[in-house]
């Protein structure tokens, strides 16, 4: 049966693919990935206990629900995938650059303590592994020196380190040359690179590539004949893409034997991650139904990174949180921080899955809820990036593929640095110019002619239009 869900999920990811003309939309990539996850969790290889029926109806009852958010979010319908003209967007007007330059700044002076620190304990034997447990562990330490610190890398650092990333293939390929920001995309180089030295972390490189490969996606859309896109993707380029590539998967692999060492058995490590983390929903799901008499949060625990600092405030003028805040992070995050033996020797945490957070808020009704919520919010996304040229649609829509790889460990909005990632790219982009542009096409949904902005990138066509229509009003 699961191996029929598999299928199916596979065959809904490549319809997707079909009509969308492109694997980066928001269902594909989720449902490929769990059409893995689903039949490697039931192998039970490297005898790990068996999964019960109920977890997996958690999971597919979530996906279920995502995938039908998505296609409400895409406006769903004959045509909505196909059509579209896909100028150019118009970061180079609306970025605000004195509040990047703010953050970055203060950012990158926590990462080079940080990095700083990490190398000392380096030196004196500590090993990659063990100075990344230490940076996310909750009491203070060597990585964590004091409270103030911890509260810059929560609310500070990790937000913008995560929006600077995404303006790397923004300022690369989606803005031209004459208008690239370079001391912005060295800022945010450098801090991709410290964040890497200083926890090991080595999602920031895979998301990367994932952005690019985006924003190639768009190009692509933006040239619209092979001859324009090849004079687009000059061989230079090509050459740092590729070297790019090369350059990630050696990197990867070097953190992870310094993090692992090098005896470690990749495989097994890549079965860890592909197939116990719906036994490891399926052990917390237990332990709350029965151990913790069937807590409910009520949105709480998914939303928890947005309620967070408002009830930190709280805190200050009362002096504790409440009750029911304080039990929510109990359950959905303390709880997930003690790894737990599943069998075979293998042990896990955090990695809980997107669906857990849902659950502790409503059971199986959030599971369905929650999803079908965000994949509304994945869709209309997908659908401002690719077919209405939107800044902001972009930027949030790289933090839908963000989440996408990150649903085998938890809820997107339950950790505070994700939520304010959303906060960050508000006011990191300004207002949009409004004017209608002359030559614009009609909006393929209602016929009307769009609001659109002053763009940079692609062909420059619509630049020299604006300024013909600024001196003819």
């Amino acid at each position: 049966m699961l191996a029929v869900v598999s299928f199916l999920f596979c065959l809904v990811a490549l319809v997707a693919w079909d009509r969308c003309k492109t694997p980066f939309n928001p269902i594909t990539p989720m449902l490929l990935i769990w059409a893995v996850l689903i039949p490697f969790s039931d192998s039970e290889l490297y005898s790990l206990n068996a999964t019960s029926g109920y977890a997996y109806t958690l999971v597919i009852s979530g996906l279920s629900a995502y995938t039908a958010g998505c296609l409400f979010g895409m406006k769903g319908g004959r045509g909505r995938f196909r059509g579209g003209d896909c100028g150019s967007f118009d970061f180079s007007q609306r970025l605000n650059r004195k509040f990047l330059y703010a953050v970055a700044f203060v950012s990158l002076a926590v990462l080079a303590y940080q990095t700083l620190q990490a190398l000392v304990l380096l030196r004196r034997g500590y090993t990659l592994g063990m100075i990344r447990g230490m940076l996310f562990a909750y009491e203070e330490n060597e990585m964590r020196t004091s409270a103030f610190l911890v509260m810059l890398q929560k609310f500070v650092v990790t937000p913008s380190v995560a929006l600077m990333t995404s303006l790397i293939p923004v300022e690369l390929f989606l803005v031209k040359k004459a208008e690239r920001d370079k001391w912005l995309l060295l800022l945010a180089s450098l801090m991709v690179v410290l964040s890497v030295l200083s926890s090991g972390g080595r999602i920031v490189i895979v998301i990367l590539g994932m952005y690019v490969a985006t924003a190639l996606a768009l190009l692509r859309r933006q040239a619209k004949t092979g001859a324009a896109l090849r004079k687009t993707l000059s061989l230079r380029r090509k050459i740092l893409i590729t070297l790019f590539v090369f350059a990630a998967v050696f990197v990867l692999y070097r953190i992870t034997l310094a993090r692992k060492g090098a005896d470690v058995d990749l495989v097994r490590q890549v079965f860890i991650y592909f197939g116990a983390p719906i036994k490891f929903l399926d052990y917390c799901v237990e332990r709350l139904d029965t151990q913790l008499g069937q807590f409910r949060a009520y949105g709480m625990s998914s939303f928890y990174g947005f309620l967070y600092p408002l009830l930190f405030v709280w805190r200050f003028a009362s002096g504790q949180y409440p009750a029911a805040f304080l039990a929510t992070h109990e359950y959905s995050v303390t709880m997930l921080q003690n790894s737990v033996g599943l069998g075979g020797g293998i042990s896990i945490n955090a990695f809980a899955t997107m669906f857990f957070q849902p659950y502790i808020d409503a059971g199986l009704f959030g599971v369905v809820l929650v999803p079908f919520c965000y994949g509304f919010f994945a869709g209309r996304s997908y659908y401002h990036a690719f077919f209405r040229n939107s800044a902001l649609g972009l930027l949030f829509f790289f933090t839908v593929e963000y989440q996408i790889l990150f649903s085998v460990i938890r809820f997107w909005y339950t950790q505070v640095g994700n939520a304010m990632w959303i906060v960050f790219i508000l006011l990191g982009l300004g207002k949009p110019n409004r004017r209608k542009l002359p030559g614009r096409p009609p909006d393929p949904e209602s016929g009307s002619v769009p609001v659109s902005f002053p763009l940079s990138g692609g062909t420059g066509h619509l630049q020299d239009r604006t300024k013909e229509g600024n001196r003819n009003p």
